[in-house]
């Protein structure tokens, strides 16, 4: 398949605009393979280009990853994104027709994925691309995106800064060009040297030609052969003469010879001659008459020819440097001056006039007026040095700074520097130099500066950006380890005693044990994952808030009563200070006592034995304060920053002393921060204690709006820590549900099995079915009082089996009441719940009571239907 090239690579304009940067072939640059270096990182592709797109090839000033620096154009995918007029992106180049016969990606490298932003000149020429690789499918992110348009930008301002430097060299060269020329060139002694030198070129190497008319023979000599090209002993034909003669010059010869013999006029020409394999072309010059026979006929036409090549060369070489310095003179923005040193003449370019602001008619061309603008304060100095300069024949360049007067009063910085052209006895005849302000250059240099400032910018931003993502990758592997470890941890002891229940079911003692453990486990298993689902609540902004007036004292209380068999055990001495006239705040209970059971619980974690935890409730001003201080093992000064982040932890290794994942103080600042508080760590240093300070507002509520100070009740299992006595002890569950037709619907059997034995147990005629369309066979069969139905299930979930339940109509049981009890426990799972049609939602994993509690409501036995539940 051929490679498609799109027309724009061909176009002359853009490729004159390339060809100005004079970039191609050139050796490699740091501040362009730095930029290369960086767009590679940012992106995290392991290839990246500054690709220039020729005519016939694309060329790489920079490389990162490829390891060659051009190919044929025909395989540049920089090419296609010339005319993008933007990012240029291909996710999966062996998916895309234009690419995916292409070598560079049917073989090595295997390139896949592409994105180029165009390097656009300021007059809207694309010269290529700043582009990143990889070997995989892929997509950039946005800000990645953004990063390498930005980083195209750099380059091209590159591009156009050494641009400007070139232009400042080449005006250097044409200088010196201009001065080599004119050193050897005085007015009359140069037309002297010409005539003499013509002289001897027409007296040396000269060739006599004999042409008898009609021209059926031609009589050279070898001179005039070996001007042809042809060998001594060659014949020689008036054809053989006109295929020897440049093809743009046989027209003129021809028309000069006939009109010579015609007119009775001289002949004298220059014409170029060629060699039969194209390689050797000679200037000649002919010269010759035609002479006449009696009646006034033409017999005759004689000459000679001389090899004038060497005097054409130099004589071309000469116009060209005339016509180099005319240019340069007049494209450059220096004031360019040609100072004849025996006149006093100085003749400017138009620069002077653009530059210092001058009008054509104030510039006067002598020397005494450059000296009467050079600043006062400067003028000494100047003339001195540029005179001693030209007094000294030994030397030949002066250059100096100075104040130069410019239209209007002002002054403009100057760096000025010529060049003295001497005879042969060493006296000075005249002077070449270039005025230069230096409010350009500096221009120059400052935006030079900045590119590099934006470059050291750009760098040390992706060298952060490159330090956090590794400092989040760590953080994340620590957390996950973490994560694994605390979940395993619980459920390694669930399984062993699991297994030792099972081998000694009748002894009551290992029994009871067992169940304790297994139960302690599982709800630290669901206290990780509350904790888990608190802070995504929290993160998303989705957490529920139950502001009331809250009695605080009784929250620190009941918090520090939860702790306290935790701290007996340990031997530390729980001490509580409640300040009575510190009491009322305006809060969420629940909430506010989880912030202090976590604080609390984590301070006797981290005490030692026999420690000592301290918890104090005052007032200061119109504010409210709870400090929970210990004399544990203390905070280190380098992680006190850090101590509310979410997933830190002072000791993530895998020999850290205590559990968690790292959340518990997360929460407690996103909590106390919700009620328009503060909270702050402090510590002296390991081994030393800490002291956690919580900072609540006084009270914005009516102080009768809810009675009594109300007292937060404990965390429960599974939602926030601590736990309490089942209330199921104090209820008869068989006169709540004795009777109830359910029907359990859930694909996994263990769940399905504990919720039938739970529910038989207590009563209840229980029905289960494995999936939804079991569960349709089931309803139809024998329509139940309750549905209970997971979510997560294979084939048909919960929500299509309820919104099928609901389509059956009245008359078929559509209103039964349903109950969702699934591991989906996040705010908004509760509402596409509902939404969908049950008539509650209890989060997996579930207190017996309350599973029973709901289905005696929803069957109505508790003399409460919940609202939506209908009958049957």
């Amino acid at each position: 398949m051929s490679p498609v090239i799109p027309p724009s690579v061909a176009d002359d304009a853009r490729l004159a605009a390339l060809a100005r940067y004079a970039v191609l072939d050139t050796l490699p640059e740091a501040a362009f393979d730095d930029i290369t270096r960086l767009a590679a990182a940012i992106c995290q592709a392991p290839v990246a280009l500054v690709s220039l797109v020729d005519r016939d090839r694309q060329w790489f000033k920079a490389e990162v990853g490829l390891g060659f620096r051009q190919t044929p154009v025909g395989l540049s995918i920089c090419a296609h994104a010339l005319d993008a007029g933007g990012l240029y992106v291909v996710p999966d180049a062996t998916r895309d027709p234009a690419f995916a016969d292409n070598p560079l990606v049917t073989g090595e490298p295997h390139l896949r994925f592409y994105a180029g932003a165009p390097l656009v000149t300021p007059d809207g020429y694309p010269l290529g691309t700043l582009c990143v690789l990889d070997r995989r499918p892929r997509e950039l992110t946005d800000a990645q995106a953004a990063a390498l348009r930005t980083l195209a930008a750099q380059v091209v301002a590159l591009l156009e800064l050494r641009r400007a430097m070139a232009a400042q060299a080449a005006l250097a060269e044409a200088e010196r060009d201009r001065a080599e020329a004119a050193r050897g060139r005085d007015d009359a002694d140069a037309v002297r040297q010409r005539q003499q030198m013509e002289l001897v070129v027409r007296g040396a190497n000269v060739g006599v030609w004999y042409c008898p008319l009609p021209f059926d023979r031609l009589i050279w000599d070898e001179t005039v052969k070996a001007h042809f090209h042809l060998p001594a002993d060659a014949d020689v034909t008036i054809e053989t003469f006109y295929a020897r003669i440049h093809p743009d010059d046989r027209a003129s010869t021809r028309a000069a010879i006939e009109a010579s013999i015609a007119g009775r006029a001289s002949y004298d020409i220059d014409y170029r001659t060629v060699a039969p394999d194209g390689r050797e072309t000679k200037w000649v010059r002919a010269m010759g008459r035609g002479f006449y026979g009696p009646g006034g006929e033409p017999v005759r036409f004689d000459g000679i020819t001389i090899d004038v090549t060497a005097r054409k060369l130099a004589e071309l070489a000469l116009r060209e440097s005339e016509e180099r310095y005319r240019l340069a003179t007049r494209a450059t923005d220096n004031a360019v001056w040609d100072w004849d040193l025996r006149t006093d003449e100085i003749r400017w370019n138009e620069a002077v006039i653009h530059l210092f602001g001058y009008q054509p008619d104030q510039v006067e061309p002598t020397g005494a007026w450059w000296v009467a603008h050079v600043h006062p304060e400067d003028r000494a100095r100047v003339t001195a040095g540029i005179h001693a300069v030209i007094d000294d024949p030994a030397r030949d360049q002066w250059q100096d700074e100075y104040r130069f007067v410019v239209a209007g009063g002002g002054t403009a910085d100057v760096f000025d520097r010529g060049y003295v052209l001497r005879d042969a006895a060493g006296r000075g005849l005249r002077m070449l130099g270039a005025m230069q302000d230096l409010t350009a250059r500096r221009r120059v240099e400052r935006q030079r500066e900045q590119v590099l400032a934006a470059e050291r910018a750009a760098r040390a931003e992706a060298q952060a950006a490159a330090a956090e993502a590794a400092r989040s990758a760590r953080m994340k592997d620590e957390f996950l380890a973490t994560l694994s470890h605390e979940l395993r941890t619980p459920l390694n002891a669930i399984l062993g005693w699991a297994q030792v229940v099972r081998r000694h079911p009748g002894e009551p003692e290992v029994v009871a044990e067992g169940l304790a453990t297994i139960e302690r486990n599982a709800r630290a298993q669901a206290q990780i994952v509350g904790d888990l689902l608190d802070m995504s609540r929290i993160v998303s902004g989705k957490v529920r808030m139950d502001v009331r007036r809250t009695d605080l004292a009784a929250v620190v209380r009941a918090a520090v009563d939860t702790c306290r068999p935790a701290a007996d055990a340990k031997g530390i001495r729980l001490q509580v200070v409640l300040n009575p006239d510190a009491s009322v705040v305006a809060g969420d209970p629940d909430r506010l006592q989880q912030v202090f059971w976590n604080l609390v619980s984590n301070a006797v974690k981290f005490t030692p034995k026999d420690g000592q935890v301290q918890v104090v409730l005052g007032r200061v001003d119109s504010r409210l304060e709870v400090a929970v201080a210990d004399t544990g093992q203390g905070i280190d000064a380098a992680f006190l920053p850090h101590v509310f982040d979410r997933f830190r932890q002072a000791d993530a290794s895998t020999t850290r002393r205590h559990g968690g994942l790292g959340l518990g103080l997360a929460i407690v600042k996103q909590l106390v921060e919700l009620h328009g508080g503060t909270v702050t760590a402090r510590s002296p240093g390991l081994g030393q204690g800490a002291t956690f300070t919580v900072v609540l507002p006084g009270p914005t509520v009516d102080p009768g709006s809810d009675g009594a100070a109300a007292p937060g009740r404990p965390p429960r299992a599974g939602d926030r820590p601590a736990a309490l006595a089942d209330p199921l002890a104090a209820l008869d569950p068989s006169a709540l549900i004795a009777g109830v037709r359910v029907l359990v619907v859930d694909d996994e059997s263990d769940a399905r099995e504990l919720v039938r034995v739970l529910l038989a147990e207590c009563g209840a005629v229980v029905t289960t079915a494995g999936s939804a369309a079991e569960a349709l066979d089931r309803f139809a069969a024998d329509r139940p009082d309750v549905l209970v139905s997971d979510i997560g299930m294979p084939g048909e979930d919960g929500y299509a089996l309820i919104r099928r339940v609901r389509a059956l109509g009245p008359d078929h049981g559509g209103r039964v009441p349903a109950l969702a009890l699934t591991a989906y426990a996040r705010s908004e799972d509760r509402v596409r719940a509902v939404l969908a049609g049950f008539q509650s939602h209890v989060a997996k994993p579930v207190e017996p009571s309350e599973l029973i509690t709901m289905i005696a409501s929803l069957a109505g036995r508790t003399g409460s239907t919940p609202a939506g539940a209908g009958t049957p």
